[in-house]
């Protein structure tokens, strides 16, 4: 059976569908309740530690120093670079190594394992080696008065697998261990102590070393970010279930990446304070020994005095050996500029070029370092091809391109100073060579004592110049706001998670509703009816508690809502029928089971008690049950008799408890019904009944089982098919219009039984 025309499907149709399936929903959004109070019971509470380290940036105006400070370049920090150092493992190592991270505790609590921490844990555990494969998982330590035992903490899957499948799974030897000393099995060897008595089980699950650490729980729990582009302030966080630890982890964070920074910073003038200290060191050895030839020189020639000629020649040979030692030391810190710059460190040369007193090489790095935050700021929040990026990354290139040729013509001005300073100490050394002997000895000794000592001093000066610069760099970073203990957890979002699983289970039981709806084809309602099919609807039943015996609604609770819509139906049909001569109305259903017995029985106390002469009259030859309704005994004689021709329509007429109402039973079950129904002398009685009652309710076969029952429509002033709600599908309507167009039926309607409530004006 088809439909022949296309079901509409609107919104008021869906809500419909779910308003009948919205026990089905109710039950889902119970289920979901249960199922995320579950979850949320096993799911520890989740703590975030904040804290916050500001980036300083340095102004030289606000340093009044000597000239060479003057100078000094404090470049703006890259903030995103210093992100990424924060979540590295170099600078995260050094705070993990002084947290109890190697091992963690737990207690049981109910079904659930809670972890504890420091003062609270019973027992102390050294690691000395764990394997890999065992990181994370967690044992049990059972306390004994001689010492303990480990059991190995097994998940449901696991059991799974050892107790169905017989799957090899990782095990411990149930042996009792020692406390205070060193215990090895194939998967750790650990020594566990005893802080205090410890009377209940103990869990304790091994991370492995500072690396494992880092990467298995550090590098999930640690989030760093710039809230604010325009403010060089990093915020930092760390989510742990231990407020108290994640606390800790957060400050000596906050401690360890601000003394990197300083050290880090550092290291870039450690070079530089190397060579100073050598030179400085290996000069003061060399002016003690001119010191002592000089002395003893005199000494020996009674303190030569010199000329005023050789005077000037010590002074000019003097300066010139300090502008040529000046240069080679300059020569140094520019090879070590261009090194750190061939392997692309822009941002390390700002001290060095300070010692150089380089100021426009300075004021480009100035430029440099402020094209490279503008870059890192536009390529965060656009492409690659955004036109003022690839500006700005070419002025980039072009700002580096010139710092590397300043600096290599700056090598090759110091370059050719330094030959102008020999070429000069030439002549110098010529003209001393026409002074007599004993004067030029003075000369050379105390020449070489002058340079010596004029080193010393510029040599200190440098030193007490790179010792300033590195003095600075201290306060680079600057803790805003340290970490404070959280008093309430970020997760699990409870009420969230709440709200979400209702939802979900909401959305699961509409789905499933419309899903088995659209699978079933049964008719849920009224408007299932009235969407595929004209045929009109002349009552609606509600439904009723069924009872082991058979009852009459209609007598039993007159005023009931059941006998208040057979009232409808009276008057829908006396709407419809003849008000001058004798109706006949016909029950049947598409299926069995429909109800039609309880609708017959019913409908015929219905006119009785309106004071009509009604009989009902039981022809569902197979399957007859009418006259349980009225508790009359069904193997006396009826229909069956009468159409046989073995009774008259006297002997088969019963009386009932009710004075308008009489009942004809189907008799003895026929094994040839089909024949009987056929009779002529069905005609005949049904003619002389119309001469005495003013209502025949007739209750016939269903239309599955037997066509039998269209023989009967001949007879009959309307057909009234009952259809129960959600016993019947849609197909099923199409499949009835098909004979009824095919047998040219008329006067057919529809009585609805088992509707969930009363619904006026439905014809």
């Amino acid at each position: 059976m088809e439909f022949s025309k296309k079901e509409e499907f609107k919104l008021k149709d869906v809500l419909k569908i779910i308003w009948y399936h919205i026990p089905f929903i109710i039950i889902m959004i119970i289920i979901g309740v249960i199922l995320s109070s579950l979850y949320l019971y096993f799911q520890p509470p989740i703590y975030s530690a904040n804290g916050s380290m500001e980036v300083i940036t340095y102004d030289r105006s606000n340093i009044q120093t000597d000239d060479i400070l003057q100078n000094t370049f404090y470049a703006n920090k890259e903030v995103d670079k210093e992100l990424e150092k924060l979540i590295t493992y170099e600078v995260n190592k050094k705070v993990i190594d002084n947290m109890d991270l190697e091992t963690q505790f737990f207690i049981k609590d109910g079904y659930r394992n809670i972890e504890i921490y420091k003062d609270k844990v019973p027992i102390k555990i050294k690691v000395k080696s764990v394997q890999d494969n065992f990181l994370g998982r967690k044992v049990k330590l059972i306390p004994y008065k001689d010492g303990y035992k480990l059991k190995i903490y097994y998940t449901i899957i696991e059991h799974i697998s050892k107790n169905i499948f017989k799957k090899n799974i990782i095990t411990i030897d149930n042996r009792l261990f020692p406390y205070n000393k060193p215990i090895k099995t194939k998967y750790f060897e650990i020594t566990i102590s005893k802080k205090r008595d410890l009377k209940k089980p103990i869990y304790f699950q091994l991370n492995g070393d500072s690396k494992d650490i880092y990467d298995n729980i550090v590098k999930n729990r640690l989030f760093v970010i710039q809230k604010n582009k325009n403010a060089p302030i990093i915020d930092i966080s760390y989510e742990d279930n231990i407020p108290k630890r994640a606390t800790e982890y957060i400050n000596k964070l906050l401690l360890v990446f601000q003394n990197e920074g300083r050290i880090e910073k550092s290291k870039r003038n450690n070079q530089l304070s190397a060579f100073i200290a050598q030179q400085l060191s290996q000069n003061r050895k060399e002016l003690k020994e001119a010191e002592r030839a000089l002395e003893k020189y005199k000494i020996k020639h009674r303190a030569i005095k010199t000329s005023t000629q050789a005077d000037l020649l010590i002074r000019d040979l003097n300066n010139i050996d300090v502008a040529i030692s000046e240069n080679h030391l300059k020569e140094m810190i520019v090879d070590n500029v261009l090194n750190r710059l061939q392997n692309n460190d822009f941002k390390s040369i700002g001290s060095l070029l300070v010692q150089l007193n380089d100021k426009v090489n300075t004021q480009l790095i100035q430029s440099l370092q402020k094209l490279e935050l503008e870059e890192s700021r536009l390529s965060s929040e656009y492409t690659n091809e955004y036109p003022k990026l690839i500006v700005i990354r070419k002025q980039i290139d072009i700002t580096k391109q010139k710092i590397l040729k300043n600096i290599e013509s700056l090598k090759l001005s110091i370059m050719d100073k330094n030959k102008n300073l020999e070429r000069l100490k030439s002549i110098k050394e010529r003209e001393l060579q026409r002074l007599p002997v004993d004067e030029i000895n003075i000369v050379n000794l105390n020449r070489k004592y002058q340079l010596k000592l004029e080193m010393n001093s510029y040599l200190l000066k440098k030193q007490q110049e790179n010792d300033t610069i590195k003095s600075a760099i201290i306060s680079d970073y600057k803790i805003v706001e340290r970490a404070y203990p959280p008093k309430k957890p970020i997760k699990p979002k409870r009420t969230l998670i709440h709200v979400l699983a209702i939802s979900t289970a909401i959305l699961i039981g509409i789905i499933l509703s419309l899903l088995h709806n659209s699978l079933s084809g049964k008719i849920k309602n009224i408007d299932d009816i009235e969407k595929i099919t004209t045929i009109p609807i002349y009552g609606l039943i509600p439904t009723f508690r069924k009872k082991r015996k058979p009852i009459i609604k209609v007598f039993q609770e007159p005023q009931s809502i059941v006998a208040n819509s057979f009232r409808d139906l009276r008057t829908n049909l006396q709407f419809t029928l003849n008000k001058n001569s004798s109706n006949i109305i016909l029950i049947t259903s598409i299926l069995p089971k429909q109800g039609k017995s309880v609708i017959v029985s019913n409908l015929g106390a219905i006119f009785q008690l309106a004071g009509y002469k009604s009989i009902v009259i039981d022809l569902n030859l197979k399957n007859p049950s009418l006259n349980r309704f009225f508790n009359i005994d069904g193997s006396h004689e009826g229909m069956s008799s009468y159409l046989r021709g073995d009774s008259n329509m006297s002997d088969i007429i019963f009386k009932t408890a009710y004075p308008n109402l009489d009942i004809i039973t189907a008799g003895k079950i026929a094994t040839n019904p089909s024949e009987l129904i056929i009779s002529h002398r069905l005609e005949i009685m049904l003619n002389k009944l119309k001469e005495v009652y003013d209502y025949i309710i007739i209750d016939s076969t269903d239309l599955s089982s037997s066509k039998d029952t269209l023989h009967l429509m001949r007879y009959s002033s309307i057909n009234l098919i009952v259809l129960k709600i959600n016993s019947l599908k849609k197909k099923y309507i199409r499949g009835l219009e098909k004979i009824i167009n095919r047998y040219k039926l008329k006067n057919i309607g529809f009585i609805i039984n088992f509707t969930k409530k009363r619904v006026d004006n439905y014809i």
